[in-house]
């Protein structure tokens, strides 16, 4: 492996251990404000059912995991944004409004106005920068914009993207 790659693979780790920490945050094993995204939460709540909180290490790494997998070409030094990117973050933002239409109610009973409104407005405005970030980084390619634009996306899947609204058990 050459210094240049070494160095791409070291961007990886990075991202992985700061998509790994902002799953902890969402699923509330640390720091104040967990969003419990569905997405983890469900996943959470069959893993400890059957190993325990040990069990826990496994949800946090679904997102690092799918992260890695997702952006392998990120390996190599890729520069330009693939296609395909650009039509999962559609998806996710497709989702995500299809998501908050059928909890909204939910989250007003269960969350309060004030988590709801604020989750909701916050996820709009990751996607809109999302949109417009990804765009423009297609436009004029860099592994920085690349790199930056993957690990913004699977960020807003690791914390903030589809937050349990409603009742928790």
């Amino acid at each position: 492996m050459t210094a240049h790659h070494r160095r791409f693979a070291l961007w990886m780790l990075a991202g992985t251990v700061l998509l790994a920490t902002l799953s902890l945050l969402g699923l509330g094993l640390v720091g104040q404000w967990p969003t419990y995204p569905v997405h983890l939460l469900l996943p959470a709540f069959l893993v400890v059912g059957h190993f325990g909180k040990a069990g826990l290490a496994l949800v946090v790494a679904i997102t690092p995991v799918l992260f890695l997998i997702w952006t392998k070409a990120l390996f190599s030094g890729s520069e330009r944004i693939p296609q395909r990117s650009l039509v999962l973050l559609g998806a996710i933002v497709l989702l995500s409004i299809c998501y908050f239409i059928l909890s909204w109610d939910y989250g007003l009973r269960w969350q309060g106005r004030t988590y709801t409104v604020a989750v909701a407005s916050l996820n709009a405005l990751i996607a809109v920068f999302l949109a417009f970030f990804g765009g423009f980084s297609r436009r004029h390619a860099s592994f920085p914009r690349n790199y930056t634009f993957h690990l913004s996306v699977f960020a807003w899947l690791s914390i903030l993207a589809f937050p349990t609204l409603g009742e928790l058990p």
